[in-house]
């Protein structure tokens, strides 16, 4: 059986600390079942799309949708498809608060792009087979309600973008590229009403595989296409748009032989000249997979890293880089075995979510080991410093951690894990057994690790208890406060 289902990830940022800052987790069971794209919600909460593969006799896979609250707890989860292979690559939120999402099918039906828009309790509105798009990785909206969706054209590998109205119909299509292969995996709105792709291609550049992007005009029609790279190999996966009008791009670069690979970011102006490339991670392959533009100015930078794994296979990585592209800080998250980044959110807060597949031990007897599911990581607000991973193993029992720091004047920082899901009540105590504060009450918590900050800066200087229950449970850490 699964071992556990949490990703307990704890970062630490004194100066940003906040309660319930962080969290992780994972959704699926004892089968693959990956996501590709993350949405905040409407109301709050977010939305994951991916691939549920749960048919143990049979050959397939399907959409799978999770909707979660803004603490990451499950609402609810549909999977949909055909009677084939479907896989869900992107996901948006519709004005009706329902739900778009796109990718590939192959079916009895036939091979191609493949949509589904569903309402705002995953109840099916309608589903579409485009046969002339092989894969769509990527889909946003436009201004008269319909939908843009982009990836690669079926038989010419070209990018191919459809876009279609509310119902699914087909408006217009069009394909960009020349006699070699492209594929885009991002397509973005652009503030002049238009979209940008982004993705590579054989057929233009420097050789080999180069990045690729192609600005279009509200009808499809291209206003002007890039490409940059090396001889050797660059792929562009996302793209985010600043406030002067140009472009960040994220993706890879290939090395010359047998060099890693590493996170590549070319920031580009608003006519698609190159501005500056830079590179991150060490000396192993790292891969770039989604960017925002990070308030503050800059970028942040989800994928997955090797060189800074903390185990024996990949892990999330996080690049924050400021506006001319230096590194400001990295960090990592995973399990012990395989953990992938593929999309990324700045929120609210200022905290950053992270989506992808994450890994887990099976138990052996039953024949699987280390099966990926749905991953879903919310940071603490952006730093100012590199944040400190923390307690990194997962959660197996109710316990109230060493509060940091001990002793403190006037703040510290209570951490404590969960190991499911339950109400949980917080409070501080003095030595005389009198309750000083109450910092939770009968708050229903995801399993995994949590922080809190107690500022007693209205308390005399002595040991305090911090006492934390659930139904049965109780645990107590002493703290003590210097003035």
């Amino acid at each position: 059986m699964i071992k556990c289902a949490i990703i307990a990830l704890l970062l630490y940022s004194q100066l940003h600390a906040q309660p319930d800052s962080l969290w992780g987790t994972a959704y699926g069971g004892r089968h693959v079942d990956e996501c590709w794209a993350v949405i905040q919600t409407s109301d709050g909460g977010f939305a994951l799309g991916g691939v549920f593969d749960g048919f143990v006799d049979e050959i397939r896979d399907e959409f799978y949708l999770v909707k979660t609250d803004d603490a990451g707890i499950e609402q609810w989860s549909e999977t949909y498809g055909t009677d084939g292979t479907d896989n869900c690559y992107s996901l948006m939120e519709t004005l009706d608060h329902g739900y778009l999402m796109v990718g590939v099918s192959s079916s009895l039906q036939g091979l191609g792009g493949y949509a589904i828009r569903v309402d705002s309790v995953g109840g099916v509105l309608w589903e579409n087979l485009y046969d002339g798009a092989y894969k769509l990785y990527t889909v946003t909206s436009n201004e008269d309600d319909g939908f843009i969706m982009a990836g690669m054209a079926n038989h010419i590998w070209d990018f191919h973008v459809i876009k279609i109205d509310g119902d699914g119909e087909e408006v217009w299509s069009r394909r960009y590229g020349g006699d070699g292969s492209e594929t885009c995996y991002s397509i973005i709105s652009t503030g002049d009403g238009g979209y940008l792709l982004t993705g590579f291609t054989t057929s233009f550049g420097a050789g080999g595989q180069d990045m690729y992007a192609v600005k279009i005009d509200e009808d499809g029609e291209e206003i002007w296409s890039n490409t940059y790279g090396t001889e050797v190999s660059e792929w562009g996966y996302d793209a985010s748009q600043t406030d002067d009008g140009g472009f960040g791009l994220c993706g890879f670069q290939r090395g010359e032989g047998l060099h890693p690979v590493d996170v590549l970011l070319v920031r580009i102006d608003s006519e698609g000249e190159e501005l500056w490339t830079a590179t991150y991670g060490g000396d192993m392959n790292d891969s770039g997979h989604a960017i925002v533009s990070a308030a503050g100015g800059g970028f942040a930078i989800g994928g997955f890293t090797m060189s800074f794994r903390r185990r024996a296979w990949d892990n999330f990585y996080l690049v924050r880089v400021d506006s001319e592209g230096e590194e400001l800080w990295s960090t990592v998250f995973g399990t012990r075995y395989e953990d992938q980044c593929f999309d990324l959110l700045q929120v609210d807060d200022g905290g950053f979510v992270l989506a992808g597949k994450v890994s887990f031990e099976i138990d052996e007897d039953d024949g699987f080991f280390d099966e990926p599911n749905m991953g879903l990581v919310k940071t603490s607000p952006d730093p100012n410093d590199v944040p400190t991973l923390l307690d990194p193993a997962f959660p197996s029992e109710f316990a109230v951690q060493p509060a940091y720091p001990n002793p403190f004047n006037s703040n510290t920082t209570i951490r404590y894990q969960l190991p499911q899901s339950q109400p949980v009540t917080m409070r501080i105590y003095d030595v005389h057994g009198r309750e000083v504060t109450t910092l939770l009450v009968n708050k229903q918590l995801q399993a995994g690790s949590h922080q809190m900050v107690w500022n007693a800066t209205n308390q005399p200087a002595g040991q305090y208890f911090v006492t934390l229950k659930a139904d049965e449970n109780v645990s107590v850490r002493n703290v003590v406060l210097v003035k």
